[in-house]
C-alpha cells in the first residue's frame, strides 16, 4: 500500500473518544454460570415470552411466563394476557416450590421486569429477586435458553399434527413442558427434572403423541346432561342408555395429580381428565418426508423453501418485544 507506514507500537484498542463511541460490541456469553444452586428450588429463573399472535382456543392469553429451577431444571409455565400480571405468577411459583419442601430463596428475572408489585412481593414471601443487568439477558440464560427450546418443541408439535390450528399453541405448550420435565439434560444428568423435583422415578409407559386423536369415556352423568341438552333443542327421541360410550377429542396433556390424560372436547370447549385404561389413542403423525427439515433449520443441505417456511412460521407465531 502506497504512502502507508506500519507502526507496531500502536495498539488496535485505541483509547481516543471517537473510537470509544463508535466501536462497541457486547462481550461473548459465558458458557458456565458463576453460581449454580446446590439444591432444588433454592434459585428459580423466570422469563416472559410473547406476544403470540394466535389466540388460544380457551381464553385470550398472549404471553407465557416460564420458570426454571436452576438445580433440577424442572420447568413451570404460566399463561397471561398482559405482561403487567407477571407478579401474580411469581407469587404462584414460590408456594409451588415450597409445597415440595424446598426453600425458594432467590428468583432471577430480566431487568425490564422491575415493578412495585414485585418489590412488595419480596417482603411478603421472604425471598430475593435478582435482576439481570440492563440489555444483558445472558445473565438469565437458563430460562432464556429453555424457553427457546420450548417454542421449538411447540412448533414441532403443531407441525407434526398439521390439522391442528395455531390456536392450539397453549395445549402444545403444556405438552412441551411435560416432555422437557421428563427428558434428561446435560445440566442434570443424574435424573430427569421431574424425577429430581418430585423425588420419584419417571415412567414413559403411557406417553402418547401430543395433540393426537383420542377417544375417551363418557360417564353416565355426562351422557344424561347431553341428552337433556338435546331435548331442550327439541329432540325428544333420545335415551341415555343409547348414548355413545366414548367421544372423540384431542390429547392435550397429562394430569400432574393423577394418572390421567387430559382430553379436549371441541364441542364442549372443555378438558376432561380420563384414566389411561379407558382411552383409545390414534397415534399417527401428519408429518411428511419433506417436512423433516422443519425440525432442524440449522442442518446442512436444507432446501431453501423449507428454511423460508421455518422462518416465516416463527415470525408469524411469535413477536419478540424489543428492548
Amino acid at each position: 500500500m502506497n504512502h502507508f507506514t506500519y507502526n507496531p507500537s500502536i495498539s488496535p484498542d485505541c483509547p481516543c473518544g471517537a473510537c470509544a463511541e463508535t466501536t462497541a460490541a457486547k462481550a461473548a456469553f459465558s458458557h458456565q454460570a458463576i453460581r449454580i444452586s446446590p439444591e432444588n428450588a433454592l434459585g428459580l429463573m423466570g422469563d416472559i415470552r410473547g406476544k403470540v399472535n394466535s389466540a388460544p382456543i380457551k381464553g385470550s392469553n398472549k404471553y407465557c411466563f416460564f420458570v426454571v429451577d436452576d438445580c433440577s431444571r424442572y420447568k413451570m409455565e404460566y399463561y397471561l394476557k398482559s405482561t403487567q400480571n407477571m407478579h401474580v405468577h411469581v407469587k404462584a411459583a414460590i408456594p409451588e416450590a415450597r409445597k415440595q419442601g424446598y426453600t425458594a430463596r432467590f428468583f432471577r428475572l430480566d431487568n425490564e421486569s422491575k415493578s412495585d408489585e414485585l418489590t412488595a412481593l419480596q417482603s411478603e414471601l421472604n425471598f430475593t429477586i435478582e435482576y439481570s443487568a440492563a440489555y444483558c439477558q445472558s445473565q438469565n440464560g437458563v430460562s432464556e435458553r429453555n424457553i427457546r427450546s420450548w417454542f421449538k418443541i411447540i412448533r414441532a408439535i403443531l407441525r407434526d399434527q398439521k390439522k391442528r390450528p395455531r390456536s392450539y399453541w397453549e395445549f402444545a405448550g403444556r405438552c412441551a413442558t411435560f416432555i422437557q420435565n421428563r427428558t434428561y439434560t446435560s445440566a442434570c444428568p443424574d435424573a430427569a427434572p421431574a424425577g429430581k423435583w418430585y423425588n420419584q422415578p419417571v415412567s414413559a409407559r403411557h406417553w402418547r403423541v401430543p395433540l393426537c386423536d383420542i377417544w375417551f369415556y363418557r360417564d353416565k352423568d355426562e351422557r344424561q346432561r347431553n341428552m337433556r341438552r338435546q331435548q331442550r333443542k327439541g329432540n325428544d327421541n333420545l335415551s341415555a342408555s343409547l348414548e355413545d360410550q366414548r367421544t372423540k377429542g384431542v390429547l392435550v396433556g397429562y394430569s400432574e395429580d393423577s394418572e390421567c390424560y387430559l382430553c379436549y372436547c371441541a364441542e364442549r370447549n372443555k378438558n376432561f381428565p380420563r384414566r389411561f385404561a379407558g382411552c383409545i389413542v390414534k397415534e399417527q403423525s401428519k408429518l411428511t418426508d419433506g417436512d423433516l427439515a422443519y425440525y432442524d433449520a440449522d442442518a446442512e443441505n436444507v432446501p431453501a423453501n423449507m428454511l423460508e417456511s421455518f422462518e416465516k412460521d416463527f415470525a408469524e407465531m411469535v413477536t419478540i418485544p424489543k428492548n
